[in-house]
């Protein structure tokens, strides 16, 4: 009846733009997964010239199934420029390849039909024991300190996700993923307390930020312990087992030669 954390993805990056054109609006990676009741969490940071929220139609996938938008908040509440959103889907069921996650932020062209230039960067997290996605937090700032809160019981587990322009580090919670290329993005995960407590990162230089929490409540199937994964395995042993009768002794004569 707990929560608890399993894989990363490997994350991805899209920032072709030739001549302020961009060429590439799709992102996509693997998702390992494994245990049950899984449940997937995948995080874009990303900016597109001159473009508003409205203007963009954003999307995530796993295996092809659409992700449900847990929440999406502008760089610094600003109307435009970058933002950070978190897309999530439940009842995963393991394979015997990962899942393949995908992800999309299409529109906002320029008066010929062009798609503005864009830096997306993107990765995931999966979590086992999880029946739903409970409380989501948003917020943003400006400055070198970046931090959002999250509560839940000791049995959930919180997921942040931080995304800005440049210079993420320095996460106080279990850090699971971090790439500055391009675009930046940080996600850490902690376990609930029952209080409400902050998830905090840095940001090198000050500038516009926002961070998104996620609690993901615990099913009722799900044992309190991680998973014992047992490989069984043959072992021939040789044992000799002895006679069901006596040892038997034959006596006979021989005769001299003439």
């Amino acid at each position: 009846m707990a929560v608890f954390s399993g894989a990363v993805g490997g994350g991805d990056l899209a920032d072709q733009n030739v001549f302020s054109i961009s060429l590439d609006n799709l992102v996509e990676w693997n998702q390992p997964v494994e245990g049950s009741d899984v449940a997937v969490l995948a995080a874009l940071s990303y900016a597109v010239d001159s473009a508003t929220l409205s203007q963009l139609t954003r999307s995530a996938r796993c295996n092809g199934t659409l992700m449900a938008s847990l929440g999406v908040i502008a760089w610094n509440g600003l109307s435009g420029g970058g933002w950070t959103e978190v897309f999530g889907i439940t009842g995963v069921t393991p394979g015997r390849t990962p899942p393949r996650m995908t992800a999309a932020v299409e529109g906002a062209t320029d008066v010929f039909g062009i798609n503005l230039p864009r830096v997306i960067r993107g990765s995931s997290l999966a979590f086992t024991g999880v029946d739903s996605f409970g409380t989501v937090t948003t917020v943003s700032g400006t400055g070198t300190a970046l931090s959002v809160a999250g509560s839940a019981t000791p049995a959930s587990m919180i997921a942040a996700f931080f995304g800005t322009r440049s210079g993420l580090s320095n996460a106080n919670k279990t850090q699971r993923y971090l790439n500055n290329t391009s675009t930046s993005l940080l996600i850490s995960e902690a376990r609930g307390t029952g209080a409400s407590f902050n998830l905090t990162a840095s940001r090198a230089v000050a500038g516009p930020w926002s961070a998104i929490s996620v609690v993901l409540n615990p099913a009722d199937q799900v044992a309190s312990v991680q998973p014992l994964v047992v490989a069984p395995a043959l072992t021939a042993a040789m044992m000799r087992l002895p006679r069901p009768t006596p040892k038997r002794r034959v006596t006979f004569d021989v005769e001299p030669e003439d």
